[in-house]
């Protein structure tokens, strides 16, 4: 992933939509400061970064257990942030 806002750029596209395919524990994206680094890659490249794919999502559709419904929440305001940090 660190190296898409480059090859997006060099292919003439004007932003990027992050794909996430791992877990909270399991995926770099996840790291605050590697979404930073990514954020600062696509404003670099003059991309913008205006919307994310979270395969996990489907997954923790309306558990019924709180702890899995705070992480799904997690989930979803992290990947918003990402989004808005270009």
């Amino acid at each position: 992933m660190p190296q898409a806002p480059a090859l997006a750029a060099a292919a003439g596209y004007d932003g990027v939509e992050w794909w996430v395919g791992g877990d909270l524990n399991d995926d770099p994206f996840w790291d605050p400061a590697i979404r930073s680094d990514y954020a600062a890659a696509a404003h670099e490249e003059g991309l913008a970064t205006p919307s994310i794919i979270i395969s996990m999502v489907g997954k923790i559709d309306f558990p019924a257990d709180a702890s899995e419904r705070a992480r799904g929440i997690r989930v979803i305001r992290e990947g918003i942030q990402a989004c808005v940090l270009t």
